[in-house]
């Protein structure tokens, strides 16, 4: 039996800390408090330029509609079966 995971992809150098994704689901984004960039809402890696991370796929409609509303496109969704 497969299942997905989705892999979203932030692509930080991109971001303009407008915080339209963190509107959208902050329970997956926040905006670092030492940049102002988008992060993972449990990240510490908040100067690297690009950081991803995997999660179920009950979270992709969320994180499609985050990476279509980002102006930047700072924002990559990706399908994985397992």
């Amino acid at each position: 039996m497969s299942t997905q995971q989705i892999q979203v992809k932030l692509l930080r150098y991109k971001c303009i800390g407008c915080s339209y994704c963190v509107s959208l689901a902050p329970e997956i984004f926040s905006i670092s408090v030492s940049d102002g960039k988008i992060t993972f809402l449990f990240e510490n890696a908040f100067d690297d330029d690009t950081i991803d991370a995997f999660f179920d796929s009950s979270i992709e409609p969320i994180a499609q509609q985050t990476e279509n509303i980002c102006p930047t496109g700072a924002i990559k969704c990706i399908m994985h079966k397992r």
